[in-house]
């Protein structure tokens, strides 16, 4: 049975003051869920609480923290309580450092917010979840755990450790009722579209079969589903929503 009514449920998204995460956060603030609203800078979080406060969604939780420290992780859950739902969203994208000019503190920046961060927030989470009979998770990771993009080898690298995580996570945490999935994304459409040229924007569109790259509603679409009743016996699954980029051997502008 699909329900995407999520009134009283208590949903945490890391990484939701702008882009992707703010987009997760506003579907669930509109399906009636509590939802904590996640940056490292306080000030970011404070601006967009008020900014869908404004849009008439006042059911927010500050829950400003710096995902890669143990301790305010630890805080920010207190402060929160206990979730129904994590969403495991924050992201380092780590752009511009190939394999040979990747300093190891730049590998650990990228590392503590992708794969600690999702450890610590998961473990925190399911450590509520498991007092409580139960919830779900679900972590954003990357078709570039699979296929990588040049230069940004920390962060191909950790998205990889985010589908090892989920699976690691699915299968231990089962027993306690908490489902853990994630979701593999391609382009994304964000206000970094606004920073290329027409040009690379239609071709990158090209490329992708479904001729679109994903909208925020549609990866909020998705989550809800996978924390819905009706995905109940989807466990340890990573699954890809890109349009189709992933399921051609090559792209358009490159087939002979």
């Amino acid at each position: 049975m699909l329900n995407l009514d999520f009134t009283g449920k208590t949903v945490l998204v890391t990484g939701s003051s702008r882009h992707t995460g703010m987009g997760i956060a506003r579907a669930f603030l509109k399906s009636g869920a509590r939802v904590g609203i996640n940056s490292p800078n306080p000030e970011n979080v404070a601006k967009a609480i008020q900014e869908l406060k404004a849009e008439g969604l006042e059911n927010t939780v500050d829950a400003a923290a710096n995902i890669a420290d143990e301790a305010q992780v630890e805080a920010m859950f207190e402060r929160i309580g206990a979730v129904d739902l994590l969403v495991n969203n924050a992201c380092h994208l780590g752009v511009g450092h190939g394999v040979l000019d990747t300093s190891a503190a730049f590998w650990d920046e990228v590392m503590g917010v992708n794969a600690r961060g999702y450890f610590l927030c998961s473990k925190a989470a399911a450590l509520r979840m498991r007092e409580r009979g139960g919830g779900c998770i679900v972590n954003i990771s990357s078709t570039c755990s699979m296929r990588i993009l040049r230069n940004r080898a920390a962060y191909c690298a950790s998205k990889g450790a985010v589908d090892a995580l989920t699976r690691c996570m699915a299968v231990e945490l089962i027993p306690y009722n908490i489902r853990v999935n994630a979701i593999a994304l391609g382009y994304v459409h964000t206000s970094r579209w606004e920073g290329i040229s027409d040009n690379d924007a239609t071709r990158r569109r090209a490329n992708i079969p479904s001729g679109r790259e994903v909208d925020y509603d549609e990866v909020a679409a998705t989550i809800m589903f996978l924390a819905s009743p009706g995905a109940k016996n989807i466990v340890g699954d990573v699954i890809t929503l890109d349009g189709g980029v992933d399921a051609q051997l090559l792209p358009k502008d490159c087939e002979v």
